[in-house]
């Protein structure tokens, strides 16, 4: 269009092929005989989509960037690292001053302290040291986490399948437990009653006797 630059009717003829989508269909819905100059569809178009206009955040953005928690440091340093692409003219130390104030205290936080960074290219360099340790630690828990429950699961298995062997090794082995117990102050049989109806030991129900069967034997 700038080879024309005189005439003005000509690059309203070229204007709409510029277009696509959207702008296409508002521009081919204008009432005819509506646009009377360049200067009339330049109005026009710049009413319609005044709103569309890029928004230019400043750096006082910076300040609701913060890291949340649970937040890994590689996630927030991209989020973070897309707001201040979206600044203009961003100077690196106030860029370096929210990012130290928007992260999580923590081990890189307090390197950060110790170790003042001279630009954001060592910033970066050193948040990506720390980034790697922290995913090499949540890699080895979340394994350790996963090792620990197959184990978990075999245990269980296994316990469910030994239960009946343990029971009949228990009757089989009549050996005491320990070598020495506390000498009793009163009689088993007394002992016995006490638990029972303390109900600290289950009882037996008794079965119905079957037919034919010798009543002058019991167990």
């Amino acid at each position: 269009m700038t080879l024309y630059k005189t005439d003005k009717a000509l690059w309203c003829k070229l204007f709409p092929t510029t277009l696509q989508e959207g702008p296409l269909g508002w521009f081919t819905k204008l009432p005819t005989s509506s646009v009377g100059s360049f200067k009339d569809l330049t109005t026009k178009f710049i009413t319609q989509y005044a709103t569309s206009r890029p928004h230019h955040t400043s750096s006082l953005s910076l300040l609701n960037v913060k890291q949340e928690k649970g937040e890994s440091l590689r996630a927030f340093m991209d989020r973070f690292s897309k707001v201040c692409m979206s600044i203009r003219n961003l100077m690196p130390k106030i860029a370096m001053h929210h990012l130290v104030g928007a992260i999580q205290p923590g081990k890189f936080t307090e390197n950060l302290i110790k170790r003042p960074v001279r630009d954001m290219d060592e910033l970066r360099t050193r948040a990506t040291k720390f980034m790697q340790i922290e995913e090499h630690v949540d890699y080895h828990k979340a394994y350790q986490a996963e090792t620990t429950s197959k184990e978990s699961k075999k245990e269980k298995g296994r316990g469910n399948r030994l239960e009946p062997k343990r029971v009949d090794r228990f009757k089989e082995n009549r050996d005491p437990r320990f070598n020495s117990y506390t000498p009793l102050t009163v009689r088993r049989g007394r002992i016995l009653d006490e638990a029972l109806q303390a109900e600290l030991i289950p009882t037996l129900k008794s079965s119905q006797t079957p037919q034919n069967t010798d009543t002058s034997k019991h167990c």
